[in-house]
C-alpha cells in the first residue's frame, strides 16, 4: 500500500497538529502570516462563510507559504453550518480541489462519493468523517 499524505505530511509517521480557521479574519492572517505553530491548517468554510471574498485565494496563499489545506464545508445535519443545496456544496470542493491538500466530507452526505472521486482525480486525500452524536 502507497503512503498516504497531507501535503509533505505522511499520514501515520507521526502525530500533526492541526490548526482550525472559523472566521475570515483568520483566514486573511493566515494566508498572509509567517508559518504558524502547526502541521496543517483546517479551512472550515461553513463557519468562514462562502461569501468571504478571496477564501479560495487565501488558500491558496496558504498551500504557497507551504502549510497544507485540508477543505472542510460541514453539512448543519453534521453539527456544522452548511445549510445550502448540496449541488453547491459540491460545486464549492470542485472549485477548491486543484488547490487544497485535502478535503473532509462525512460520510452520511448525499455528496460523499461525488468528492472522493473528485479528490482522487486530482491526487489528493478524502477524509471521509462520521459524527455520532
Amino acid at each position: 500500500m502507497s503512503e498516504m499524505k497531507i501535503g509533505q505530511h505522511v499520514l501515520g509517521e507521526r502525530g500533526l497538529v492541526a490548526g482550525t480557521i472559523t472566521t475570515g479574519e483568520t483566514l486573511q492572517s493566515f494566508a498572509s502570516a509567517d508559518r504558524p505553530d502547526c502541521d496543517l491548517v483546517e479551512v472550515r468554510l461553513d463557519l468562514v462563510g462562502t461569501d468571504h471574498a478571496g477564501w479560495l485565494d487565501a488558500c491558496k496563499a496558504i498551500e504557497a507559504a507551504g502549510l497544507p489545506v485540508l477543505l472542510t464545508i460541514r453539512h448543519s445535519s453534521e453539527g456544522g453550518k452548511w445549510t445550502g443545496e448540496e449541488g453547491a456544496r459540491l460545486s464549492l470542493y470542485e472549485q477548491a480541489a486543484g488547490s487544497v491538500s485535502a478535503v473532509d466530507i462525512e460520510a452520511e452526505s448525499e455528496i460523499c462519493a461525488a468528492v472522493c472521486r473528485l479528490a482522487a482525480a486530482q491526487g489528493i486525500p478524502a477524509l471521509v468523517s462520521f459524527h455520532d452524536f
